[in-house]
């Protein structure tokens, strides 16, 4: 196969210019031996050998060689000097290997998420689909009361209710974008709740001489009991200080001293029942806080908790006295109740609708309490659109503890998202609008460029009655066409119909129930017919031994004609097959998927064909651009990869494999219609068109099924999976969207087959602009007016979920990179870490290159000891190695040219001139000229190989095709079984290397 850029000049012109032969002696003078021609190795073969034992070959070049060829001799010698690395193998522990994931989970230091990294929230999930649970908080207490020691256990719970759901609104119907929103239907709760419960059930009487601290959200907060018996004191703590009567102590800028100690009594009252207090001077400002209360001053909350010292009605000033204080930025109040009650600030005012409900029991004049519910205040609505909630990237505060739900920003499309967008052009004619053309454009998933397929209405002056063609509007050919049919009637009716057949006609046969098939006769000989299945692909060699077509109809050759019989019960309804209307070939003749069956395309100059690999889930579409003879009277087309621009040239009986991976066999290169007969393995459908977009992988890449080419509808599918990533019931999610290109009304909505999409329109003027999102993420905008519709479908390359947590107030969201383990799970998925690809648990290292010295050497150098394992670069003009090597190959191909050649070498020194060697290699099938090179193996002495071409340059240049070869492998399925190949450095094959063929 030939591979060169698109509309690149395949031959240069060059100045034809003789070469100058120098004089060498007769073979028989170095008395080296001719070696016979069975046994040659193949240039594989000697690649092996040169690898194995670098340091054992030479190069030879020329005893007058030129410049040019030097170069040539140290390419060789470069690559043979790769070879020369000593390996050593080292095993190392693969657990250990880690492979680090960047940029996937998004993280916030201190946060509750709703959320396991292996269950993420998709769509239409309820907030607590995931996690219904969390737990905010837990520990134990112990109470010292009048002697009594009691443990507690507490638990703070969060519940995420699942009244809310994410869900993609409108936030103003009919006029504005959606947004995706945590919302629920209506006014109701909150959308999480937080329970406070307590084992043993919390006497408050034990809390009033031991206050007692819990930790919630991360945040110490203190319980005192207030003295009134009528709420808890409920205070985040800040700091913790402990101060003595006359000591200073600061926070957030106010000083605050105790100034005393005392107890507070009723009025008129002197009994030991005081309440102790501190006496606080707070900024200059004297207050009495007794024990369990707080007080707010100066934008600072001080919650006395215990009172130390001799304690009366005067106020202590002796250094006899402290008090232990709980300071914050704010301080609560938790009414003791069973239905719900605001909660007040520490000054009494009401804390923005924050409620509590308490489920208690009274003990004496005490409470028993084992729950505290805490009610936060319900969402509002968003816009108009009936919906409460919140939007992505906005924030839900908690008051009371400093925490918020948030819901990070969501950005649609998702970013690296395969953008798949179908555009339609609309004629009106009465009141119908028609589809003149549809437009398809998508990433390629193998070569990563931008691909834009165009579908056409076929008939655009009567578009009603035109159908859909895909790449090109019309047909290519107009064949004539051989019609016969099959009926069940025994009336007038015939068992087998006869036709004589001639290439690149059409025969069709139509069965009893009113399908017709067609038949391609690509191929006529004495003994036998080639037909192809237009339809299917298939072909049929039918001989006098017979073969059975796709209808059952059975068909042997024989004498020149064909016989066709007719399956049992059926019969022809005419003895002959005879010319009809012409069967119109359209331009994209199919896509073939690999398989069992053998099937080939019937191509014509300006015809397109696509091939499709499922296990790559690669797709590539080609153009038949012409077919020529050409170098050396070969049959040969040129198709080109319509995708990357790229040029493919193939000859007959020679198989190509395309890029990704499938391959094409040119059984019939006919220059004469002209046409081509390109067979491969697998199925061939005329109508359907399968494209391949990018992805994350083979396993997770959009693919695009269009079918229902060259009907008035045509459908498309795009569906994508994404493995490792799974929904609450299990199933593997993926995206499934449908669409519909009709001759009348162009594309219509997409419907999403089975991701429970959200879909919202909004109107202005004449466009109406339709939104869909569906779980995976997949967004998509449909906008139709008049004469138009465009759809833009963005298809994520990983599913989009949504990180709803709990967090600090005020935090933001980072991205996260985590080292993953071998057998770790990545976080965010359900994939496992199997291995690292490319690592090994043996290393291997190599020893610096040897230095081939004296390696190169002429071809005066040469004798009987050291004529093996040898290179020969340059011409038999200049090497006469090279000369004698040329002429034994001549010789075995044709003894008379063979002694011709001798004769010119004896009577010039041993050297043959470049225009003498042409017309004699020609006779034999092979083009040398300028731009042209040769490289094969010689039966001059044991692993001899011969490198020369006909300029100095076109040397140099097959010099380095070798050494990539040999190094790299390129071009290796054209080298390792060939003993001749052909370079032609005007041409630029798959590897961007210079053309390279195998003659033997």
């Amino acid at each position: 196969m030939e591979k060169h850029s698109k509309g690149k000049n395949r031959y240069k012109s060059f100045m034809m210019r003789g070469k100058t032969i120098s004089a060498i002696g007769a073979m028989a003078a170095l008395g080296l031996a001719i070696y016979s021609q069975s046994g040659q190795p193949t240039i594989g073969q000697l690649a092996q050998a040169m690898k194995a034992q670098p340091s054992a070959w030479t190069v030879v070049v020329g005893a007058n060689a030129k410049a040019s060829d030097v170069v040539g001799a140290s390419n060789i010698v470069a690559a043979l000097e790769t070879f020369t690395s000593v390996p050593t193998n080292m095993t190392t522990n693969q657990s250990n290997l880690q492979v680090q994931i960047q940029g996937t989970i998004p993280v916030i230091q201190n946060s509750y998420p709703l959320y396991y990294p292996s269950e993420p929230l998709y769509l239409g999930y309820n907030l607590n689909s995931v996690v219904n649970v969390l737990s905010v908080g837990s520990g134990t207490f112990q109470t010292n009361y009048n002697g009594q020691q009691t443990t507690y256990q507490y638990n703070a719970y969060v519940y995420p209710s699942n009244q809310y759901s994410i869900q993609y609104i409108e936030p103003t119907p009919g006029q504005s974008q959606p947004v995706v929103s945590l919302a629920a239907t209506g006014p109701t709760a909150s959308p999480i709740s937080l329970n406070l419960t307590f084992s043993p059930s919390l006497n408050l009487t034990q809390l009033t001489q031991s206050p007692q601290a819990i930790n919630i959200f991360n945040t110490t907060y203190y319980m005192v009991p207030a003295s009134n018996g009528q709420y808890i004191n409920f205070v985040p703590a800040a700091d913790v200080v402990t101060l003595n009567v006359n000591q200073s102590t600061t926070f957030n800028g106010v000083q605050i001293t105790l100034q005393g100690v005392t107890a507070q009594y009723s009025a008129g009252s002197t009994t030991s029942t005081g309440v102790p207090s501190a006496v606080l001077n707070i900024n200059g400002r004297t207050v009495t806080v007794q024990v369990g209360s707080q007080e707010y001053v100066d934008g600072i909350n001080v919650l006395v908790v215990n009172v130390y010292g001799p304690l009366s009605n005067e106020v202590t000033t002796t250094q006899q006295g402290y008090v232990e204080l709980v300071l914050g930025n704010s301080g609560y109040q938790l009414p003791i109740t069973s239905t719900p009650a605001n909660v007040q600030t520490s000054s009494g005012q009401v804390l923005n609708n924050v409620q509590v409900q308490m489920t208690y029991t009274t003990s004496g004049n005490g409470y028993l309490i084992s729950d505290i519910a805490f009610l936060f205040p319900q969402l509002p609505e968003i816009g108009t659109s009936g919906y409460y909630g919140l939007t992505n990237g906005a924030v839900y505060q908690l008051p009371l503890f400093n925490y918020e739900l948030t819901f990070p920003s969501v950005t649609l499309p998702a970013k690296n998202s395969d953008l798949i967008q179908v555009q339609s052009s609309l004629v009106t004619q009465g009141s119908n609008s028609y589809a003149n053309q549809f437009t398809l454009s998508y990433p390629d998933a193998l070569s990563g460029k931008t691909y834009t397929l165009s579908i056409y209405n076929n008939d655009p002056s009567s578009p009603s009655n035109g159908v859909l063609q895909a790449f090109q509007q019309g047909y290519v050919q107009s064949l004539k066409e051989y019609t016969n049919s099959l009926t069940t009637s025994t009336t007038s009716t015939y068992q087998s119909a006869a036709l004589t057949p001639t290439v690149g006609t059409v025969i069709s046969i139509t069965n009893t129930s009113s399908v017709t098939s067609y038949y391609y006769i690509a191929n006529v000989s004495s003994s036998n017919v080639i037909l192809v299945g237009l339809q299917t692909g298939q072909v049929y060699n039918v001989n006098s031994g017979g073969a059975t077509l796709s209808d059952g109809v059975s068909v042997k050759y024989s004498g020149g004609t064909l016989t066709f019989n007719s399956p049992n019960g059926q019969y022809f309804t005419s003895q002959t097959f005879t010319a009809g209307t012409n069967y119109n070939y359209p331009y994209y003749a199919g896509q073939l998927t690999p398989g069992s069956q053998t099937s080939a395309f019937v191509l014509y100059p300006g015809q397109y064909f696509a091939v499709y690999n499922p296990t790559t889930q690669t797709s590539e579409i080609f153009y038949l651009q012409d077919v020529t003879t050409g170098t050396n009277n070969v049959p040969q087309a040129t198709i080109e990869d319509v995708i990357t621009g790229q040029t493919y040239t193939v000859s007959q009986g020679n198989p190509i494999v395309v890029d990704n991976g499938i391959s094409l066999d040119p059984i019939i290169i006919n220059t004469q219609v002209p046409y081509v007969i390109l067979q491969g393995s697998g199925t061939i459908s005329m109508n359907r068109l399968v494209l391949t977009s990018m992805g994350t992988s083979p396993q997770s890449t959009p693919m695009i099924s269009i079918t229902g080419l060259g009907t008035p509808t045509v459908n498309i599918g795009v569906q994508d999976t994404y493995p490792g990533y799974t929904l609450v019931n299990g199933s593997t999610l993926g995206t499934s969207v449908s669409l519909t290109l009709g001759v009348t009304g162009g594309l219509a909505n997409p419907t999403f087959d089975y991701t429970n999409p959200t879909s919202t329109s909004v109107t202005s003027g004449s466009t109406t602009t339709t939104y869909y999102l569906d779980k995976a993420g997949t967004y998509s905008v449909y906008t139709s007016s008049t004469g138009a519709q465009t759809l833009s479908l963005y298809v994520p390359m990983v599913p989009v979920s949504y990180a709803v947590s709990i967090a600090p107030v005020g935090s933001q969201s980072q991205q996260e990179s985590v080292n993953v383990g071998i057998g770790q799970i990545i976080p965010g998925t359900s994939l496992t870490v199997e291995g690292v690809t490319g690592a090994s648990s043996t290393t291997t290292t190599y020893s610096a290159p040897q230095a081939l010295i004296g390696n190169v050497i002429l071809t005066s150098q040469v004798n009987a000891n050291n004529m093996n394992n040898m290179v020969l670069v340059g011409g038999p003009a200049v090497n006469t190695l090279t000369a004698q090597a040329v002429i034994n190959w001549v010789s075995s191909e044709n003894s008379t040219l063979g002694s011709e050649l001798q004769s010119l070498a004896s009577s010039q020194g041993g050297l043959i001139y470049g225009s003498q060697l042409a017309p004699v290699l020609q006779q034999l099938g092979i083009t040398f000229e300028p731009g042209t090179a040769l490289v094969f193996t010689s039966t001059l002495a044991p692993n001899s190989l011969v490198i020369f071409g006909w300029y100095g340059n076109d040397t140099t240049e097959a010099t380095q095709v070798f050494a990539n070869y040999l190094v790299s492998g390129v071009d290796s399925s054209v080298f390792n079984n060939a003993t001749l190949v052909w370079i032609n450095d005007q041409q630029t094959s798959v590897s961007g290397q210079p053309t390279v063929q195998a003659i033997q």
